[in-house]
């Protein structure tokens, strides 16, 4: 028990226990997903206003009070298991049986969480899980920090980050314009009706899951699941819906899709450009495409044009605006 939720647990009553999913994802014969047990702190992401309640609501998702050992019912597709929170209140599921046959377009199929209460009703929650459709005739992996939002990680000692992520709610954040427009042709494809799965990935904690939902739900990103990393010390890349290593995230939804090609999206502030050439490398037929954006760093725009050059037979760019990458796009046959 932390030191603030001692002192927290002495001035008040503790808050209702909650499970908080986080989506899942899966072929026609697996199926994982995420959720977590924590007490409910009433923050609330719809909130547009400005000031102090932006901290408040900034400390309280980190200030998390998770629940271990706590035992939980999952639902999909009328099968019912149990399963039980670890030491962080994680809830990761797989499922091999009972799975929904794919369909033409990409879907989002019901995760039921029940929640059993002393002398109540269970607290029931639905969650969902994405099964890319047969008309896929790619997939999207994009990160999220600089590439689609404007977080200021290349600050002198990341205040611009740091301020960011404090001060301002999700309806106060920027993004870069035309983006959702692009990542709409892409889920459309060359057909123009391909319906293409999205990932969207940050090395941001899962602390902040619903925040960023809520800023891709306001900005009008196309639908898809958040990967996020845990923060904590226990979990490694054994479960790598959980790991630090976003290479080992994004090698986990390659090896869910062997027969499925990925278009990776990033920038060029940290390490995504190496990231993706070394997956390109180890999956030749599995990355389509690399595209980076460029950031205001010359040094580091520099250093991606040089990884970028290591891997001639995989189309690649770094880009500076949406016009750019839809030439690129169109010429390698992403988008009509």
């Amino acid at each position: 028990m932390t030191p603030i939720r001692f002192l927290k647990d002495l001035i008040d009553d503790p808050d209702p226990v909650r499970v908080f999913p986080y989506g899942g994802f899966g072929n026609g014969s697996r199926m994982q997903s995420l959720a977590r047990v924590m007490e409910e702190e009433g923050v609330d992401e719809t909130f547009s206003g400005k000031g102090l309640k932006n901290i408040l609501h900034s400390l309280r998702r980190f200030e998390t009070d998770e629940h271990p050992d706590v035992h939980v019912g999952i639902i999909w597709n009328n099968i019912r298991r149990e399963i039980v929170s670890d030491s962080e209140g994680y809830l990761y599921f797989e499922a091999e049986e009972g799975l929904p046959e794919i369909e033409s377009s990409t879907c989002f199929h019901p995760l039921t969480y029940e929640l059993p209460r002393e002398e109540k009703e269970p607290f029931i929650v639905e969650g969902s899980f994405m099964q890319p459709g047969t008309s896929s005739e790619f997939g999207v992996i994009s990160d999220i920090d600089d590439t689609i939002l404007e977080t200021g990680v290349i600050s002198p000692l990341k205040w611009k980050l740091l301020v960011n992520s404090i001060t301002r709610s999700s309806h106060h954040r920027t993004g870069f314009p035309q983006t959702h427009d692009f990542y709409y042709a892409l889920q459309n494809g060359l057909s123009g009706k391909a319906s293409n799965p999205f990932f969207y990935l940050s090395n941001s904690p899962w602390n902040i899951y619903y925040y960023l939902e809520a800023y891709l739900t306001r900005m009008e990103f196309p639908r898809g699941v958040i990967i996020l990393r845990d923060i904590g010390k226990e979990h490694g890349i054994h479960i790598p819906y959980l790991t630090d290593s976003k290479e080992v995230r994004i090698e986990m939804i390659l090896q869910m899709y062997p027969f499925l090609p990925f278009v990776l999206i990033g920038d060029a502030a940290e390490a995504d450009a190496r990231i993706y050439t070394d997956l390109a490398a180890k999956f030749p037929q599995q990355v389509r495409a690399i595209l980076i954006r460029k950031v205001m760093s010359p040094k580091h725009n520099d250093r991606v044009r040089q990884l970028l050059r290591t891997l001639p037979q995989t189309p690649s760019l770094l880009f500076g605006n949406m016009d750019e990458a839809r030439e690129f796009a169109g010429q390698n046959g992403l988008i009509s």
